[in-house]
């Protein structure tokens, strides 16, 4: 069984978390989104969550990332301030291996350490 690492997304990992993305945006609604993220545009999008002190996670299996999560702020409203919106991908091929769940738990402790206390999912 391979062991899976989780760790901070970098640059170096936007080409395989746009492709990951990109399947979603092709595939069905789970993103919002209808048109595909450039490379560049997806760079920009992990710098602005990772730049605002959210967390941006990454799922690596033998060197290839598997999948990504992310936290962000749910509302601007002061009322908001501790709730956090999350959004978890997994590659296609790498489905059923307990990546979610990893990365979900990985994200959850983050942002409680961050003290945030409420977490959405837009679902």
């Amino acid at each position: 069984m391979s062991t899976i690492s989780l760790r901070g997304a970098t640059s170096l990992d936007t080409v395989e978390i746009a492709t990951t993305h990109a399947h979603y945006v092709r595939n069905g609604t789970a993103t919002f989104e209808e048109i595909l993220l450039e490379d560049t545009e997806m760079a920009a999008r992990i710098d602005l969550v990772q730049s605002a002190g959210y967390p941006w996670r990454v799922a690596v299996i033998n060197g290839v990332i598997c999948g990504y999560a992310y936290a962000n702020q749910h509302k601007a409203r002061s009322a908001y301030r501790f709730t956090v919106e999350n959004s978890v991908h997994i590659a296609l091929d790498q489905q059923c291996r307990g990546l979610r769940r990893s990365l979900m738990n990985d994200i959850i402790t983050l942002c409680t350490d961050l003290g945030f206390r409420e977490m959405t999912a837009v679902i």
